[in-house]
C-alpha cells in the first residue's frame, strides 16, 4: 500500500468518526424535538398535513395567537414553533459535503 493510500485511510477514518458524531448529534436533536411534540425539525408539506389549520383553533387558542407579538398573521402555532429551530448551518454543511437538501421544503 502506498503512502498516499495509507494517509487516505487515516483521513477516511477521521471523516467517518466526524460523520458519526454529527449523526449522533442529529439523533439527539430529533429526540429532543420529539419530546417537545414537534413532528419535524423543519416545516414541510408533510408536517403541514399534521398541523391543525388556523380555522380549527378554538376561540381561546385563536385569541392567544392573535395576541402573540411574533405571529405573522398566517403561521400556525406548529409552524411558529418549528421556525424557531435554525437548521441553516446544518443544511449549508450538508450541501458543501455534496448532498442535496433542495427537497427539504417541498
Amino acid at each position: 500500500m502506498s503512502d498516499l493510500e495509507q494517509d487516505f485511510d487515516k483521513v477516511a477514518e477521521q471523516i467517518n468518526a466526524k460523520v458519526k458524531e454529527a449523526a449522533d448529534a442529529l439523533r439527539e436533536a430529533n429526540r429532543l424535538a420529539d419530546e417537545a411534540g414537534l413532528p419535524s425539525l423543519i416545516y414541510t408539506q408533510w408536517t403541514s398535513d399534521d398541523d391543525s389549520s388556523l380555522q380549527d383553533l378554538d376561540k381561546e387558542a385563536r385569541q392567544k395567537l392573535e395576541e402573540d407579538e411574533e405571529w405573522d398573521g398566517e403561521s400556525s402555532p406548529l409552524k411558529m414553533k418549528i421556525d424557531k429551530i435554525d437548521v441553516s448551518d446544518l443544511e449549508g454543511e450538508i450541501q458543501m459535503a455534496g448532498w442535496s437538501t433542495s427537497s427539504s421544503y417541498c
